[in-house]
């Protein structure tokens, strides 16, 4: 009975405004879909509508294949915002087995992470599984998770309870699929652990995919629900060529291997993941420091680089150069290139040991050639007369185009001989003007 389903359930304070469904907009609601709620359904509407579940017993479970998502339900929408979903949803693509129009949007089951995730939960009107409680997530099979909407808040509990049976079953689920895999490569591998290092720097090489995939699992809870997301995420290292390997390295050091401690689990559980940590000189006389992680079974393969640091790069008369892996070297302080009347961020692009004597000259001399200036304005002063009049500020000569420059503006060293100027401009403020330069001459 929907009543003891709805008494077994524990809810928070109930709002000062009204929060059940009226008759009048159930009766709208049915008219919009073109047949009567179920029974039960209509009930828990009229007499809990939208009040919250309390915090701490919104738990149910929702299977994916063998995969189990634990995920929180915390109210029934507000009945505006189920009819706008209901409208919303007849317009998406769904795989929901029965007449489309007969499925009503109630709610939602959301939770996990790494990625988190979202269900819509439908109450079904048709006559082949009237009253059926679907969950339903884009590009995904919908999941049947109940015969009747009483059946489906008797699902409901404690995070507690529910919460340690999707972990058991998920961590059954991801040695199972551990075990299965074939790697489409072999691993690179060594006897011993500095003899694979030096492997890394100077062969082609092949990370260890499947430990990759169990690395992120164990560290960052990263999902992985069947075989097919188990293969595509190893191959995916095991394809990868980390352009680390090719740095240019000199007065190189291998520390023995360390037992892997970061994270709670690599310090309570026994595994045989290691870290070595490795000492070099690169670019112009630049220390680095890198640590890898490997995997030892044997034999010793590599899951990746783990981390590095370098040291800043201090260059006479420019400043201080640091480096990171998404935006490579940059300059800490903007720099007024001869040629421009704008301060530019500046950067170089390439790996640790991109700084280089031969680059280092050549960044001066790309920010010393005042006699570029022409060429560049007369350049820039073509692209703003290609631009619609109606478009287009009033500028005369190449001269004025810096009046229509924004602040905004940008270097990128790309090579010993080529770079980037990007500025933002009055005339196209959308993509502004970039501007490439090779051996002085704009390409």
């Amino acid at each position: 009975m929907i009543e003891s389903a709805v008494a077994g359930i524990p809810y928070e304070k109930a709002p000062s405004s009204p929060y059940q469904y009226t008759n009048e907009a159930i009766a709208d609601c049915e008219l919009l879909a073109g047949n009567p709620f179920p029974e039960d359904f209509k009930w828990y509407l009229l007499h809990v509508g939208w009040r919250r579940l309390s915090f701490d017993h919104r738990s149910m479970l929702v299977p994916n294949g063998e995969y189990i998502y634990h995920l929180q339900f915390e109210a029934a929408e507000h009945q505006a915002f189920a009819i706008s979903r209901y409208k919303q949803y007849l317009q998406e693509n769904t795989l929901l087995p029965h007449e489309k129009s007969l499925y009503f949007p109630f709610g939602k089951a959301s939770g996990e992470i790494n990625p988190s995730l979202s269900y819509q939960l439908f109450v079904s009107l048709n006559q082949e599984d009237y009253g059926a409680v679907w969950a339903v997530l884009s590009n995904t099979a919908p999941v049947k998770i109940a015969d009747s909407f009483t059946l489906f808040l008797a699902q409901i509990s404690t995070s507690d309870k529910l919460k340690p049976v999707a972990a058991a079953n998920n961590q059954a689920l991801f040695l199972r699929l551990t075990e299965r895999y074939v790697p489409g490569v072999l691993p690179t591998t060594a006897a011993d652990a500095d003899q694979l290092i030096l492997l890394f720097f100077t062969q082609p090489f092949v990370l260890n995919g499947a430990r990759n995939v169990v690395f992120q699992y164990l560290s960052n809870g990263t999902r992985v629900e069947n075989e097919q997301q188990f293969a595509t995420r190893a191959a995916a290292f095991e394809k990868w060529a980390d352009p680390s390997a090719a740095l240019s390295r000199k007065e190189i050091r291998i520390s023995a291997p360390v037992l892997f401690e970061n994270g709670a689990y690599f310090k309570w559980e026994k595994h045989n993941y290691y870290l070595v940590t490795v000492d070099s000189i690169v670019g112009d006389q630049s220390y680095l420091r890198e640590e890898f992680l490997l995997y030892h079974d044997v034999v010793w393969s590599m899951v990746r680089r783990y981390r590095s640091a370098i040291d800043d790069v201090k260059i006479k008369g420019l400043g201080t150069f640091t480096f990171d892996d998404t935006y490579k070297w940059t300059l800490k302080k903007k720099v007024t290139p001869a040629w421009s009347e704008l301060a530019a961020e500046l950067n170089i692009d390439g790996e640790e040991d991109a700084m280089s004597t031969t680059l280092i000259a050549f960044v001066k001399e790309a920010l010393d050639k005042a006699d570029f200036k022409p060429a560049l304005e007369a350049y820039i002063f073509n692209n703003y007369l290609e631009m619609p009049d109606a478009e287009k500020p009033l500028l005369a000569t190449p001269q004025e185009v810096w009046q229509q420059l924004g602040k905004n503006c940008s270097i990128y060293i790309d090579s010993e001989n080529t770079f980037r100027f990007h500025v933002d401009c009055g005339w196209d403020q959308e993509h502004g003007v970039t501007v490439r330069v090779k051996d002085w001459e704009i390409q």
